[in-house]
């Protein structure tokens, strides 16, 4: 790939980073409007459940725009390890807990 191709990735990326940070802000705010004594537990839950996912995609596109500004040669990578596997756990609603594993997108240069 060419510089060109690099750039043009890296907007695509922060397009996306933006795009998810606007979702997160906007179930936030539904959230934050939310009263107890008008809504149920169950809407209340469905929200936060909304709320959770919105910031685990900001993560990722966080996760992924810094790979692809690493390829681009204008950031430095992070140690190694940080790119390893981890086992993340996602709260929702009623008690129930989500565990998965994410692994980060790997730069090239640690391919």
């Amino acid at each position: 790939m060419n510089d060109e191709d690099n750039y043009l990735q890296v907007v695509s990326a922060s397009k996306n980073l933006l795009k998810c940070q606007k979702e997160q802000n906007k179930f936030s705010k539904k959230l934050q409007e939310m009263r107890f004594d008008t809504h149920s537990v169950k809407s209340r839950a469905a929200a936060t459940d909304r709320l959770t996912g919105a910031c685990f995609s900001v993560d990722k596109a966080k996760d992924l725009l810094h790979k692809v500004l690493v390829d681009a040669m204008l950031c430095n990578p992070k140690p190694r390890d940080a790119y390893d596997t981890v086992m993340l756990s996602h709260s929702h609603g009623f008690g129930h807990t989500y565990t998965f594993k994410y692994t980060p997108p790997l730069p090239k240069c640690y391919e």
